[in-house]
Formats: structure tokens, C-alpha cells, sequence
């Protein structure tokens, strides 16, 4: 029979612990190699947030997107202060009985109406056009995409 000295006990205890140390050991490898890993990433990234923002495009970039943020909510709040019963145009705000009656954002443009396929103009898609020939191009357009 195989008897168990103090020897022997002390033995398999060694070599477990061994065994211990060494699994503990992989996994302060692995923990450490996902720590540098994490920090390397890291100092990439802010390596790239760096020359992007040394050439300005990152700070170009993050005012573009607080002005439509600021301009989209400005005109939310604004848009929801206006009375309107009817149709409220969404460039220029104003209350109209129907979409196509609404009025083109700027000064210098010229209203095209195109009516629909069965030509009814309460339902027509409206172009806001500028230049020599006002409408013209635009009519032009619909009768070759009818053809």
C-alpha cells in the first residue's frame, strides 16, 4: 500500500502552489497585456484627436454640429410659438391654407409650381428656382421625364 508521508503531502502542496503561481502569473499576463493594450488604443486615439484638432477641423466639426443642434431646436421652439390653423411652411415659417401656397425662402427666387401626374396643382410639388430663365428649365425637365 502507498502510504502518505509529511513529505509527500508537502510535495503536492508545493507543486500546486507552483501550479497556482503560474496560472496566477498568465493571468496578470493577460491583465497587463490588456492594460497596455487599452493604453496604447488610448494614446492612438488622442494622437488623432490631437493633429485633428491642430489643423482645426475637429473644432470646425463640433461648432458645426452645436449650431444645428442650436438652430434645429431654435426652430422647434419658435415653430411651436406661431400660430397656425392650417399648413405652417417649414423654410420660412409662415401659415398658409395649403404646402404648395408656401412662399420661397429667398427674395431672389422664383416659384415654380409643377403639378401632379393628373395635373391637379392643390397637390403640386413646388420649386424654388433662380436665374435667367425662372421656370422655364424646370418645365423643361417635367415634359422630358414625361416622355
Amino acid at each position: 500500500m502507498y502510504q502518505f508521508t509529511i513529505y509527500h503531502v508537502v510535495e503536492h502542496v508545493d507543486q500546486l502552489l507552483q501550479l497556482l503561481c503560474l496560472i496566477s502569473s498568465m493571468h496578470m499576463f493577460r491583465v497587463s497585456l490588456s492594460l497596455v493594450l487599452l493604453l496604447f488604443f488610448g494614446t492612438v486615439s488622442a494622437q488623432f484627436n490631437f493633429f485633428e484638432n491642430m489643423f482645426g477641423h475637429g473644432q470646425q466639426q463640433q461648432q458645426q454640429q452645436q449650431q444645428q443642434r442650436s438652430g434645429a431646436s431654435q426652430w422647434a421652439a419658435f415653430s411651436d410659438s406661431v400660430s397656425c390653423s392650417h399648413y405652417l411652411c417649414p423654410t420660412t415659417l409662415d401659415c398658409v391654407r395649403r404646402p404648395v401656397d408656401c412662399p420661397c425662402p429667398d427674395i431672389q427666387d422664383v416659384k415654380c409650381i409643377i403639378p401632379d401626374m393628373e395635373g391637379d396643382v392643390e397637390d403640386a410639388t413646388v420649386v424654388c428656382t433662380r436665374g435667367q430663365n425662372d421656370c422655364v428649365e424646370v418645365e423643361k425637365l417635367m415634359r422630358n421625364r414625361k416622355l
